[in-house]
């Protein structure tokens, strides 16, 4: 025996935007029947009440395009964010961040429903607490986060991280729609109507909102920016060993000084939420969004309303590679005390080392370069212009194995066991072993006596294998990888000078 039930309004065919929220319990009971002739003997019996409990939820908001990781539709686009062992991390999307010019991290979020106000609130959730003493409170809600791990919102300055050097703080801006939010507590504090500071834990079903979180208009999609680039010279999450100093150990046969060092991939998480709890003044989403079945980074604090699944962006620092010297500027060469005014020697002629050599004297130049991303591989190459003077001979890109006492920087990229129910936490740290991540090139050159007082231009440049930039501003970012600096050094050869020796006698006269 089957028997359905319709479930729906009185004075309409179907639910409505005004039914989102409410909740309707209906108790079924089964029984047995008699005929009429049977009665009054008979007695029916009847089963024990099932009872259903039917919540009519409404339609969240969703990510849309330009967001990385969806598309227009909202529809999340296959996983491409590959951790170290190069296994596809779901719910997460990388937006590189290229040195010198801006992440493009633009998030959009709309709702189904035309009715509904949307938000988005992103942070960043895997955090090191101890490196942000003052602020722990801030920090309540959040999983402790891995050693060394700056928050990419903040741009609190960093102790020195050891080797890795004293970086300043990320900086990374909120830019749009709701981008005063503060916290991830979004409802106001009220208790019959009466506002209360924030630190209470009460909240009413029609609570408002705080003072800092604000809505796209009704039906309009939402839209909040990541501001953030890195640059040298801000520290923000890239640094130069620029100073005696900072490279006081660098040799010919070591050159450390201009290596550049990058802070570690940041992780940011967020979702979009609407206002109909607001607008209905009734609970219409997860019943227990911020439970202990939870990790902390994947509550949404939506506190009845309605909300997107939480997503996570990582922001993947890149940079191309650059020369690096001794402090004489002797190996890669460079002009008498200018590298440390070089940002970049490419086509600067100051940068150029006059070097003399005498023909048939032979003269050994060697140039290194350095990429700030350790998975990195980076080829020297000589450049077809200006060309090569006859005769010289280079040994062509080799790698340099990575020193022990310059390790590279860097934080390893494994999903944990269990994930996601057990958050990842990403600490920073040194590097011994890298794939190719430094180089070196060292040219040979005899000159003849045809050569005398002429002089060679000679030029290398330095190019990694990373095409995460490609298309992302850096006109030197291509299909092969980012070509980094040019450095080029002048050949000048000298004639043979003849010297008398003893005394000059006077001669007879013929």
């Amino acid at each position: 025996l089957a028997c359905p039930y319709r479930l729906g309004p009185a004075s309409a065919p179907f639910f409505g935007d005004a039914d989102i929220g409410q909740v309707y319990v209906r108790c079924f009971v089964a029984y047995d029947t008699h005929p009429d002739a049977a009665r009054p003997q008979a007695v029916s019996s009847q089963s024990l009440p099932l009872c259903v409990k039917i919540v009519l939820q409404g339609p969240p908001p969703a990510f849309v395009a330009p967001t990385p990781g969806f598309d227009a539709a909202g529809l999340p686009l296959p996983a491409a964010s590959l951790d170290d062992n190069g296994l596809p991390v779901p719910g997460r999307a990388d937006v590189p961040a290229c040195e010198g010019f801006p992440a493009q991290l633009t998030l959009a979020a709309r709702s189904p429903n035309g009715a509904d106000q949307v938000r988005i609130y992103v942070q960043d959730w895997d955090v090191d607490a101890s490196l942000y003493p003052a602020a722990a409170a801030t920090r309540a809600l959040r999983d402790a986060g891995g050693r060394g791990n700056p928050d990419f919102l903040s741009n609190a300055s960093l102790p020195s991280n050891g080797p890795c050097g004293a970086f300043a703080g990320f900086g990374a801006a909120r830019v749009g729609d709701n981008a005063a939010q503060a916290s991830v507590q979004a409802q106001a504090c009220e208790v019959s109507g009466r506002e209360l500071p924030q630190s209470c834990a009460w909240r009413s079903v029609a609570a408002g909102y705080r003072g800092d979180v604000s809505f796209a208009a009704p039906g309009a999609t939402a839209t909040l920016s990541v501001a953030y680039a890195a640059r040298a010279g801000l520290r923000n999450g890239l640094l130069v060993l620029d100073t005696p100093a900072a490279c006081a150990a660098a040799t010919p046969d070591n050159p450390t000084c201009r290596q550049k060092r990058l802070n570690m991939d940041q992780v940011i998480c967020g979702a979009a939420y609407s206002n109909t709890r607001r607008r209905l003044a009734r609970w219409v989403g997860a019943r227990n969004p911020n439970g202990n079945d939870l990790p902390a980074w994947r509550r949404d604090h939506s506190n009845g309303d309605l909300a997107s699944e939480v997503f996570c962006w990582r922001i993947r620092l890149q940079a191309p590679p650059v020369f690096t010297t001794d402090l004489s500027g002797a190996s890669t060469p460079f002009a008498q005390g200018m590298w440390q005014q070089m940002t970049d020697p490419t086509g600067d002629e100051r940068a150029y080392r006059h070097v003399p050599v005498r023909f048939n004297d032979t003269v050994r130049l060697t140039f290194f370069a350095q990429d700030p991303n350790p998975g990195d591989t980076v080829t020297l190459l000589l450049l077809e212009t200006p060309g090569m003077p006859a005769g010289l001979v280079s040994s062509g890109s080799r790698c340099v194995p990575a020193d022990p006492s310059q390790p590279a920087c860097q934080a390893s990229d494994l999903l944990p066991a269990g994930w996601p129910n057990v958050p990842q936490q990403t600490s920073f740290a040194t590097v011994n072993s890298t794939s190719c991540s430094r180089a070196k090139l060292t040219l040979t050159w005899s000159p003849t006596p045809a050569s005398i007082g002429a002089s060679a231009l000679v030029c290398v440049a330095a190019r990694d294998d990373s095409t995460a930039c490609f298309g992302q501003g850096p006109e030197r970012a291509t299909k092969q990888g980012w070509w980094g600096e040019q450095q080029c050094v002048v050949l000048d050869v000298l004639g043979t000078e003849f010297l008398w020796e003893g005394q000059v006698t006077a001669g007879a006269a013929a």
